[in-house]
């Protein structure tokens, strides 16, 4: 499994943190976030157990305060240095470029991650995001819900109805045709779906 997760990350740039390149793509994005208007006060709860939205930035506290115990983050794999990772249990980053195909060993790796996080306490509460909440982070959601056994659909309807600028489904991260829907609910079967019901309870 292990071998599989690391052919996913092949092929992403690599820019070391604290380089002129990172900087540089730090203020950039710090100008993207400054442009979001979402309200961290409520959160988008796709479940009792998983939120989903925008990068946090300067925002943990309100994310530990409405229970959020873990973080996965599902960017660009430049986590901003300054995020306060002890205030939570565990933050994962599993890097997913935005409007490309998700490749399968990819998903496969996001959404275990996910899943171990979930399963790591009765009470774990997991924030998935990527930088607006629109593409990468809903569409792992989706692919995480689907390999847990829900149909394609209603997972669609479920996120869309909790984000509503979600787009789980694009179909350029996840094209009409792809085995990346067959791959995931095959995943899923012989590797996640064993004790998940509490997950899954709608809030």
């Amino acid at each position: 499994m292990a071998k599989d997760f690391d052919e996913g990350l092949s092929g992403l740039a690599v820019v070391t943190i604290g380089s002129p390149q990172h900087q540089a793509h730090i203020e950039r994005f710090k100008e993207d976030i400054d442009g979001f208007k979402y309200n961290f006060s409520n959160l988008d709860w796709v479940t009792r157990c998983i939120a989903l939205g925008p990068y946090p930035l300067n925002k943990e506290e309100i994310l530990a305060q409405a229970g959020i115990t873990h973080v996965l983050y599902v960017g660009d794999g430049l986590y901003h240095t300054s995020f306060r990772k002890e205030l939570f249990k565990e933050t994962i980053e599993v890097p997913v470029e935005d409007l490309c195909e998700i490749p399968v060993p990819t998903a496969k790796r996001a959404i275990s991650e996910l899943h171990r996080m979930l399963h790591s306490d009765t009470n774990s509460k997991v924030y998935v995001h990527c930088s607006a909440g629109q593409n990468r982070s809903p569409n792992i959601l989706w692919l995480y819900l689907t390999s847990v056994g829900l149909p394609p659909e209603y997972g669609i309807k479920l996120i869309c109805s909790a984000r509503l600028d979600a787009v789980p489904g694009n179909e350029i991260m996840v094209p009409k045709g792809s085995s990346l829907i067959e791959e995931v609910q095959r995943f899923g079967k012989e590797h996640l779906q064993t004790v998940y019901g509490h997950i899954l309870s709608i809030k």
